[in-house]
Parts: structure tokens; sequence; C-alpha cells
């Protein structure tokens, strides 16, 4: 179940939906972020806006009273307004040449003002609020006398703390929304996909009558899935015409062959022991045992690639088919000079016996036609891990990798083994067999020579 996981997990990384939600959950939170940050500065910068036109409006209105009734009179204002009647935001300051307090709210002159353009940014400390930021502009009356006029961005900072809050929970809350979107997407868009990657999977394994499920919604998927089944009904009609031709072939052609050998048979009877005729019956003889072969293997091969032999549902035991067949082999096999070394343990395989035994005997006498002699073939049966698994390996010349798979395809021949008897049908049945039972079969290099792996599911599996 762990292991399961853990192959679930990788597959979801490496998956082309999950890069894609992702690449929008990103894009989707830049464009949220670039939204919200432009939100935040237009409003703040209209309040700092706000802010400087007020006291803009304060100066025209202090410079009137000093105009109008001097610096006597702009010292009383100062006072009115700097009062507990006052606006408690404002801030006020009028100092003499040596920078002394006259009147106002603040009780020095800012030090380490930061100044910008024609506005200087300070702290003022209030109790019990503590320091708090103060924007003012600062004006030079006659005598050495200056003015400081200011508000106070409390509350402007306050706002913009606000809005930064309700800007980041805005934007988390976009981002999960996003994610969680778009993992529903996502899964919307893996599990069609995973449909049609479960219906190539049985295809693949043989069953050419699958069809891609369509949900009539008329989409891109959908469209494609009616085009894939198309596809796939054109490519069984194919198939279906090209096995019941060779079916047919071999079907049709194995009777008139049996009548040809039995007629051979006879003649061969007739004649007389030392009739010089009788090596070239022999040889037509022997070639007609290789066509009868022959075409027994195709129609086994096509009974068991449609199906036909049903499901394998009996226990044999693997060991025991492959001590039967080495007992066939072992003659052959020393009249060769090649030695057949056993490792058996119990093993059993759901499956039939007949069949199992008609691929191990395929697999000795592949070994046994290309290992050279004094050499031996070494076989393998053991269960392990809810697995029986059957290994032949001998040290002939070997398969080389970009050939092991074809050499399960009917007729294939090897280059350097085209000259070897046999029809090339051999590891065709074999891997038909395999199959039939359930389990997979590989070659592998046994460095030197060839290994032939077989796998199947232990009986009870």
């Amino acid at each position: 179940m762990a292991l399961e996981a853990r192959r679930g997990l990788g597959g979801l990384l490496r998956s082309t939906v999950l890069r894609f939600t992702l690449g929008y959950l990103l894009l989707f939170a830049l464009s949220a972020a670039l939204l919200l940050a432009w939100l935040y500065w237009s409003v703040t910068d209209y309040l700092e806006q706000q802010s400087e036109d007020v006291i803009a409006a304060e100066v025209q209105g202090l410079a009137e009273q000093y105009r109008a009734r001097g610096l006597n009179g702009l010292v009383g204002v100062l006072r009115e307004r700097s009062g507990e009647g006052g606006d408690p935001e404002a801030v006020y300051l009028l100092t003499d040449p040596r920078l002394l307090p006259i009147a106002g709210n603040l009780s020095q002159w800012p030090v380490g003002a930061e100044v910008r353009d024609d506005w200087i940014d300070f702290a003022r400390v209030r109790e019990p609020l503590g320091a708090v930021p103060v924007r003012a502009r600062v004006f030079a009356l006659g005598g050495g006398f200056r003015l400081l006029v200011g508000r106070e961005f409390l509350q402007l900072a306050r706002t913009e703390r606000l809005i930064r809050r309700a800007f980041f929970w805005a934007l988390l809350g976009a981002v999960v929304l996003g994610g969680i979107g778009g993992m529903l997407f996502a899964r919307a868009v893996a599990r069609r996909i995973e449909r049609v990657n479960q219906t190539a999977r049985r295809i693949r394994e043989g069953d050419l009558s699958q069809r891609v499920p369509r949900d009539g919604s008329g989409d891109e998927f959908d469209r494609l899935a009616q085009e894939l089944n198309a596809m796939l009904a054109r490519i069984q009609a194919l198939m279906d015409g090209v096995r019941h031709v060779g079916d047919s072939l071999a079907h049709d052609m194995r009777m008139p062959l049996t009548r040809v050998r039995n007629r051979l048979e006879a003649l061969r009877e007739a004649l007389p022991r030392d009739a010089p005729a009788q090596v070239e019956v022999q040889a037509c003889l022997a070639d007609a045992d290789q066509m009868l072969a022959t075409f027994a293997a195709l129609l086994r091969i096509a009974r068991l690639e449609a199906g036909g032999a049903g499901t394998p549902t009996a226990t044999v035991d693997l060991a025991g088919v492959v001590e039967d067949a080495l007992d066939l082999y072992r003659v052959p096999g020393e009249e060769a000079g090649i030695a057949f070394e056993a490792a058996l343990s119990p093993a059993s395989v759901a499956g039939d016996r007949d069949l199992l035994f008609q691929m191990v005997a395929n697999l000795l006498d592949n070994a046994l036609k290309f290992a050279p002699s004094g050499s031996s073939v070494q076989v393998q049966a053991q269960s392990e891990a809810g697995k029986v698994r059957l290994v032949v390996s001998d040290r002939g010349a070997g398969v080389p990798a970009a050939e092991r798979e074809r050499v399960f395809d009917r007729f294939y021949r090897v280059e350097r083994s085209r000259h070897a008897p046999g029809s090339g049908l051999g590891l065709a049945l074999v891997k038909a067999v395999v199959e039939h039972h359930r389990g997979t079969v590989w070659l592998e290099d046994a460095a030197p020579g060839l290994r032939i792996v077989a796998e199947f599911p232990a009986s009870g599996d």
C-alpha cells in the first residue's frame, strides 16, 4: 500500500496537469498581488494627497492672518488652533530666530526630520500613542521667525495598516481559492486522462475491443475520445482481418499437408529399404512435419491471443512441470554435449499445465539450439514476494539489446540465427502462454549468453 502511494505521489509530481495547475496558480497569485499592490498605492497616495491638501489650506489661511494681523495676530491664531478646541491632528510651531518656541503645540523644533522637496517628515511623541508620524511645511517669516504647519499621519498610518491587512487576507484568500479551483480542475482533467490511460493499458494487454469512454459533453476530450475510438475500431478490423487470414490459412493448409505426409509415409513403406528414393522421401517427411508443427504453433498462438483457452484456474506446480520438461530434454542435451543445471523450489501458479509444459519445452529447446557444445543451461524456478519466476540461461551468442523485444514476434529471427533450424515461432508461443497466465516475459544479457525470464502471479494472488 505504501509503495503504491509513493508511486501515485511520484506520478502526480511528474504530471503535466500538476505543473499546469501550479503555473496557473502562480500566475493567478502574481496577478492578484499586482492588482492589490496597485490598489494599495492608489489608496495611500490618495489619502496622503488629501492630507497635504488640508495642510496647504491651513498654510493659506495662516498666511492671510499673518498679512492682515501681523506676527502678534498670527500668535493668537496659533494659540487658539492648538488649544483644547483645535484639531488634535494639526501641528503648529512658531519659533524665534533662535528656534525657541513662541506658539503652537510642539515643545521644540523637530530634530532629525527628513526633508523631501518642500515637506519634512518627523515623529511627534504623544501619550499614550507613542511616536506619531507627522508631515509638515516650513515657512520663513520676517525677522528670522519660522512657522511650521503640518498634520499627524496617525489616522493615515492606521488606514494603511488596515489596508495592508485587508490586502494580505484578500491575497491569501485568492491564492487558496485559486489553488482549490486549480486542483479541482486538475483532478477533473487527470481523471479523464486516466480513463484514456486505462483503456490504452487494456488494449496493450491484447483486448482490442476496449474503447475510450465518452461523457457526451462534446468538448475537446470527448471529440478526442471519438477519434481514438474510430481509430481503434479501424485497427481492430485490420488486425482481425490479418489474424483471420493467417488462422484460416494455417487451418486450411494443415489438412492437405497431413494428407501429403500420410501419402509420403505410405510411399516410404512401399519402397525397398535400400531404394535411393528413401532419402528423398524421408527429407520430404521432415519438411512436412516442420510445416505441420508451424501451423499447429500458429493456431495455438491464435487461440491464446483470442482467449479461447479460458481463464487459468487450476493450481500447477511449475517446478514439477520444469522437471518433466528437463527429463525430456536431458538425452538430446547429452547428445549435443550440453548439460542442464536446475535450481528448483516449490512454485505454484494458476494455469493450464499443458500450456505451461509447452512454454518450458520451447524455452529449453531454444537454449539447446543456441548453446555451444560443452556448455551448460541453467534453469531456475522460485517463488518470492507473491511472484513466481522462471529463468532459463544459456552460454550462446545472445541477442542484441535492440532486438530483444522483436524476438517475441511471429517468425522474427535474429540475423545470426537465420540458418538455424526452426520457424521463429517458439518465443512467440512462449509470450502468448505467459500473457495468457497474466505474466510477463523478457530477455536479459547473461554475459555471455542469453537469459529469458518469465514471471507469473503466485497461485492465489
